[in-house]
């Protein structure tokens, strides 16, 4: 606690520093304009370098005074719901000799941390740790956690937390003649503070280890690691699947498998990232190398492991249903209300989802260019045709790898065939990426053959092997219906027949214009440089769905159905026609706030898939 006067210290003397700062600027520019320049001059000197100074202290000001820290959002667990993992808190607090947190809440995050909220200790807990960790590694984190609150971190934190805040907002909203000065002093801070709060760390755990052995101190920091390695596999390969399939599945348990069929791959990459894990002295926590060592130093002269048979046990047994309610919470947390299924299950209808969302895509490109009816036989006749470079410039166009493009693109409405005919399956793995199999498990060698077929320009080898195996060639199409609603893309700030500006979302059975932005986000919107500040609003209406967006007062929705065609022009500004089957072509227009989701070109894509001819 003695190095703690020093931050203290930097953020009291703040405002004093920033007032003074200002003072010395308009006395020197009064001064400097008295003796070289006009009363008109130095007004022009004093709004080009005091006024700007003082707008940003006093927005600073301003913004910092009208803090008030919010509750932790996510799953509360309370002590009557869940009784074993207060008692486990409780104890814990008892031996760090501090009161136990008021509210313990599970949050989408791979760490756990502690605060104070209103005078109110707080827990969060990430939901990777809870699904991959034992009792052990979790006592261990929770020990740490509480020896934060023991030190009396979590409330200096939050005495601390207007000053440093007006800090951080008086650079932001200084000018570049200013900024650099106010980043110094924000660096100085971060100097000051990263002592006391690195010694804070190493104090907590001391804690960690005294309650739950060194050894297992150690290996929580690990798993920290290995979930957050887990947790970002699973989000990249695997929950993209929930869209496609219509349907979730249980991330802790596909955490779980991934670490135990990869267990070697996924400690080399834990290993790198504690290796290569960077440390400065303005760092609030030690490397996660200098914690670990500190640990095994302490095994090497005092050994002593508690007792503790349950130890070992998966840490949800200590929440009341165990992996039932973490698989609840999960939905709760992270995913739309969707079924729950078994991975195998979901990673065949994921994948065959994937094949039909690109076959549907590449049959609208067909119907689009006037090359057929988007169906089997029109996507083999690209195969044939000799013109304009072949299938391979066709489909893959200038992209540098455009064979391989072209070749996992045309597989996708023959993979769709088969699978209809009963000819091909999904086969399910942890350890490499799932693949396309014959019924019996045999590879099912289609790339190879369209390889070949592409090369001879000529697709009768291709269309026989097909026929051997069930698929109607003539008459094949990817089934109606057979992935549910996709969200395409997504702008926002668009005009359009109504008042105002509204967030358009493209689904693939759609256009949604979702109710009038209120003039408070407008405003917002139009003060900000980053449009990516738009973005977690627009990704919350993906989440929420096109059900419920259409459900909302004054939504408007125009079914895919009526779309007959249309035109992209974004040459100065986004500027949309869709025409309609039924009334007046639909007119959008972008605006100088608008943003997109997932990119400018995905936009174009999506839009272009919603104007061409249905099938």
């Amino acid at each position: 606690m003695n190095r703690r006067w020093a931050p203290v210290a930097v953020l009291w003397l703040f405002p004093l520093v920033a007032v003074a700062l200002l003072v010395g600027v308009v006395l020197a520019v009064v001064a400097l304009g008295a003796q070289i320049f006009g009363g008109y001059a130095t007004r022009a000197l004093l709004q080009w370098t005091a006024v700007p100074l003082a707008v940003a202290i006093g927005i600073g000001a301003w913004r910092a005074l009208r803090i008030k820290p919010e509750p932790a959002e996510g799953i509360e667990l309370t002590p009557a719901e869940h009784p074993a993992l207060w008692a486990e808190v409780n104890r814990l607090a008892a031996v760090a000799q501090t009161d136990p947190p008021e509210r313990i809440v599970v949050v989408a995050e791979v760490n756990a941390s502690v605060a104070e909220v209103a005078g109110r200790r707080e827990l969060e807990l990430g939901l990777p740790l809870v699904a991959t960790f034992t009792i052990g590694q979790l006592r261990a984190i929770l020990a740490h956690e509480l020896g934060q609150h023991a030190g009396g971190d979590t409330a200096a934190g939050a005495r601390e937390l207007r000053r440093v805040a007006f800090l951080a907002y008086v650079r932001a909203n200084a000018d570049v003649l200013w900024r650099w000065f106010f980043t110094a002093y924000l660096h100085l801070y971060a100097l000051a503070a990263g002592p006391s709060s690195r010694a804070a760390e190493l104090r907590a755990d001391a804690l960690s280890a005294a309650v739950a052995g060194p050894r297992v101190a150690a290996e929580s920091l690990r798993a920290l690691r290995r979930a957050d390695v887990a947790w970002e596999h699973t989000f990249d390969a695997y929950v993209p699947l929930f869209e496609l399939s219509g349907r979730r599945a249980s991330l802790g348990e596909a955490m779980r498998r991934i670490i135990e069929a990869n267990r070697g791959d996924v400690d080399e990459a834990v290993d790198a990232l504690i290796a290569e894990e960077s440390s400065a002295a303005a760092d609030t926590h030690p490397p996660l190398r200098e914690r670990i060592a500190r640990f095994q130093a302490r095994i090497a002269t005092d050994p002593f492991q508690p007792e503790d048979p349950a130890a070992d046990r998966p840490a949800t047994e200590l929440f009341t249903g165990g992996t039932a309610w973490l698989d609840v919470a999960e939905g709760e947390l992270l995913a739309q209300d969707r079924p729950l299924v078994g991975w195998d299950a979901l990673i065949a209808a994921g994948m065959r989802g994937a094949v039909d969302v690109e076959a549907e895509e590449l049959g609208a490109s067909i119907r689009r260019l006037g090359l057929g009816d988007g169906g089997l036989d029109s996507v083999l006749r690209l195969i044939d045709d000799s013109s304009e470079g072949g299938v391979v410039a066709r489909v893959g166009g200038d992209d540098p790898d455009a064979r391989e493009t072209t070749i996992e693109l045309v597989a996708s409405p023959l993979l769709s065939a088969l699978m209809d005919a009963g000819a091909a399956r999904v086969e399910p793995s942890w350890s490499r990426p799932a693949e396309f199999v014959a019924p019996d498990g045999a590879p099912l060698g289609l790339e190879e053959r369209l390889s070949d077929a592409i090369d001879r320009t000529d697709s009768a080898e291709l269309r026989s092997w097909l026929a051997e195996r069930g698929v109607d060639v003539g008459s094949a199409r990817v089934a109606s219906g057979a992935s549910p609603e996709r969200w395409l893309a997504a702008m926002s700030h668009m005009k359009g027949p109504w008042d105002g500006r509204r967030d358009v979302h493209l689904w693939s059975s759609g256009i949604l214009a979702l109710p009038p932005l209120d003039k408070a986000t407008v405003k917002a919107n139009k003060d900000q440089i980053s449009e990516k500040h738009q973005h977690p609003r627009l990704y919350q209406a993906v989440g929420a769905g096109p059900v419920a967006g259409r459900s909302l007062p004054e939504a408007l929705w125009w079914d895919a159905s009526r779309i007959t065609g249309g035109d992209v022009n974004g040459r100065l500004k986004l500027a949309v026609r869709f025409d309609l089957d039924d009334a007046e072509p639909l007119h959008l227009t972008g605006t100088l706030e608008t943003a997109t989701i997932d990119s400018p070109d995905d936009v174009a894509a999506a839009m272009l898939y919603l104007m061409a001819p249905k099938g």
